[in-house]
């Protein structure tokens, strides 16, 4: 009996038949929570997802909300069924319930990203990136990004699109990573011969230098000792001319990379233990985020970021010490620190190092929120209150002139920000 329920539920999932649904639910008000149980199964929500039943997954998700990160026996979220199978209307959904749904790891770590880039689904692809740019820094487990994807199934169009999109979000540290076998998008494009992809990877400076054309893979071997290994006389003259391409953009072979490391002179030998050194010590003082930083560790980190900023803040607007309450000609004014008319030099100190620890501290806050729902408003607010952190801190001299300097000064970083986080433009 319990069999042919799940089978009716499953095809009035494939139909969209919502009135079947609540059919159902009256023979049987467990029937939904008897497949939540299941911690692996395909529900409803998948078999609606897949046949692209965009009102029966609106419908099924505000009936059971769980369903929406379960994964089925293949490992894929529904998200990931929709964005393969490229039914926008209910990736559209699915992202309205929970942007982050675009981030969700399912099988070998792919994300709905991922899906879509190998099946060639640039509509959903943009729909995804567009709610959820983040995912565009997301891998699998063989180290693949979702350029890589698309180059290794054949998908030069999403490729492209991809390229657009992380131009447009100036991700271009993106186009340097390698897979498992150490190939970058560039080792790619040219053993697979897409000359277009490797004059897009070879065309300005920017984009040139973030795709590192003399990068070398596991074997060793450059973009342009891969180009001579895999040219064929046969092939037609466009693709024939991805080796005039990377000569252009600066790529050499691996041997004559490596002549000029087998003689290295006194020099380089001396000064290569204080490079070492020098490369430990910007490594320490790294603000960048690595992209696999998990949600508890963004969350712990946050935690200890605010109670450091909410601390360095307070103390730098009360000062220890406390205010002169009145005026006393020659010698001191109503609200300043007391500290600063007793010892100048030990308050402006400790001021100093505590502003650089409440800067630090939200530098950082910039860093953990980037690339997740409203990043953008927390950057701004977080820019606003250092902006009130300078314009009350008694650091500064309290004259008109500073303060208009300063106002000016917290207006451009404001505009800056917004303009750095604004909402990226689709493409047409």
């Amino acid at each position: 009996m319990a069999t042919l329920l799940h089978q009716r539920l499953s095809d009035a999932a494939k139909a969209g038949d919502i009135d079947e649904l609540y059919v159902l639910l009256q023979e049987d008000s467990y029937i939904l929570d008897a497949i939540d149980q299941n911690p692996f199964t395909s529900t409803p929500l998948h078999v609606a997802a897949n046949a692209g039943q965009a009102c029966f997954v609106e419908e099924i998700t505000n009936l059971k909300h769980s369903f929406v990160t379960k994964l089925n026996q293949s490992g894929y979220s529904p998200l990931h069924l929709a964005a393969a199978n490229g039914h926008l209307e209910v990736v559209k959904q699915l992202l309205k319930i929970d942007s982050c749904l675009g981030q969700l790891h399912g099988r070998e770590k792919r994300t709905p990203l991922h899906c879509a880039a190998i099946a060639g689904s640039i509509e959903a692809l943009d729909e995804l990136i567009f709610n959820c740019n983040n995912s565009l820094r997301k891998k699998t487990i063989q180290k693949e990004t979702a350029l890589h994807l698309a180059l290794k199934h054949g998908q030069l169009e999403t490729a492209k699109a991809l390229l657009r999109w992380i131009e447009e979000l100036k991700m271009e540290s993106i186009l340097s990573w390698t897979d498992q076998e150490g190939n970058t998008v560039l080792h790619l494009a040219t053993s697979l011969r897409q000359h277009q992809i490797v004059k897009m990877l070879c065309s300005g400076f920017k984009v040139r230098r973030a795709a590192n054309v003399n990068a070398r893979n596991n074997d060793g071997l450059t973009a342009l000792d891969l180009d001579e290994s895999v040219r064929h006389p046969d092939e037609e003259l466009e693709v024939q001319n991805i080796s005039n391409i990377l000569h252009k953009a600066g790529s050499i072979r691996a041997c004559d990379v490596k002549i000029s490391k087998l003689f290295p002179s006194p020099l380089a030998k001396q000064t290569r233990l204080a490079i070492h050194r020098r490369q430990r010590i910007f490594h320490y003082f790294n603000f960048r985020v690595h992209e696999d930083t998990s949600l508890e560790v963004r969350n712990t980190l946050l935690v200890i970021l605010v109670l450091i900023a909410t601390v360095t803040f307070d103390v730098g607007i009360n000062v220890p010490g406390g205010n002169w309450q009145d005026d006393i000609d020659g010698q001191h004014q109503a609200g300043q620190p007391i500290w600063k008319s007793k010892d100048k030099v030990g308050y402006f100190i400790f001021t100093a190092v505590n502003f650089l620890g409440f800067v630090m501290s939200s530098v950082m806050i910039f860093r953990l929120v980037e690339g997740y729902p409203y990043s953008g408003p927390v950057q701004l607010a977080q820019s606003l209150l250092i902006f009130t952190c300078i314009w009350s801190t008694p650091l500064f001299p309290n004259t008109s002139t500073v303060n208009y300097i300063l106002i000016t000064v917290g207006i451009i970083v404001t505009l800056a920000i917004l303009w750095l986080h604004r909402k990226p433009r689709r493409f047409s």
